[in-house]
């Protein structure tokens, strides 16, 4: 895939696409493809940048105590600070047309069951970040807003996390420290001196048990097609009035509707009972 962009970077296609490859972990990748842009906008001044759409970032599911710093901070690196990152690097840029800022959270951010949680915190902290910076940018003219997704069917939650749910059995299997999965289709292991004692395992493994199956679920068909969140994003950049938060596919409504209306310990125990 990777090469696959690249070969057609920079290269116009039919209509109004214009590639261009970015990573947005390097910031010497980011400002160059900043200049790129720049310099496309001098050359078509009537083509204006109107907005940015961060939707760089993978999702764990593995248990908190058993999972590394390490791990954790990487998903942070991708999920929350490369957005903070590209959004400083092309806010001249949208500040000059009072364009818009797109970050895409999950609904993960306001749902937060069992074996998410860096993901859910990582999320939270994303939607926190836009719904105060929004207002600093409002002067300006330029909006800002969060996407809540939920399961979306991508590479992600289909064959790169089935080939992360065999490799984390195998090696459940075979005691080798698998704890959890990622949507890039690795295997989550244990961090170093985590208890992975009888009881640690009675309680975790069971949880990722629930979560192969409802994966599973999403994976073969239950998930949102990815065109609603596509949808939902041009929505957030044509709205006359831009909303601090979309919720987009039918589990992430359910799943804001019941914690909104749901007393907090009877919404907690369903939570658990269902998932823990």
């Amino acid at each position: 895939m990777n090469e696959a962009i690249s070969k057609h970077a920079g290269r116009p296609f039919p209509g109004s696409i214009n590639p261009r490859v970015m990573d947005v972990l390097k910031p010497e990748s980011i400002r160059s493809c900043v200049d790129q842009i720049a310099s496309e906008l001098r050359n078509n001044p009537t083509q204006p940048l109107v907005g940015l759409v961060n939707n760089a970032g993978y999702c764990m599911i593995s248990p908190m105590e058993w999972t590394s710093e390490k791990d954790t901070r990487e998903i942070f690196e991708l999920d929350f600070w490369a957005y903070i990152s590209v959004i400083k690097a092309f806010l001249p840029l949208i500040k000059q047309n009072k364009g818009r800022v797109i970050n895409v959270a999950s609904a993960g951010a306001y749902v937060n069951p069992p074996c998410w949680a860096p993901y859910s915190a990582v999320k939270a902290a994303v939607e926190g970040l836009s719904r105060a910076w929004r207002l600093e940018l409002l002067p300006f003219g330029v909006g800002m807003c969060t996407i809540r997704p939920g399961f979306v069917r991508t590479q992600g939650i289909g064959p790169k996390i089935k080939s992360a749910w065999k490799g984390y059995h195998d090696g459940v299997e075979k005691s080798t420290g698998a704890i959890g999965v990622t949507s890039l289709g690795d295997v989550v292991m244990a961090d170093q001196g985590a208890a992975l004692g009888p009881a640690e395992r009675k309680v975790y493994l069971s949880m990722m048990e629930k979560w192969h199956k409802q994966i599973a679920l999403d994976a073969e068909g239950a998930a949102n097609p990815a065109d609603e969140v596509g949808q939902t994003i041009y929505d957030a950049l044509s709205d006359v009035f831009l909303q601090p938060n979309y919720t987009v596919g039918y589990d992430a409504l359910l799943g804001q509707m019941v914690r909104d209306l749901m007393p907090e310990n009877i919404y907690e125990y369903s939570i658990y009972k269902t998932l823990g």
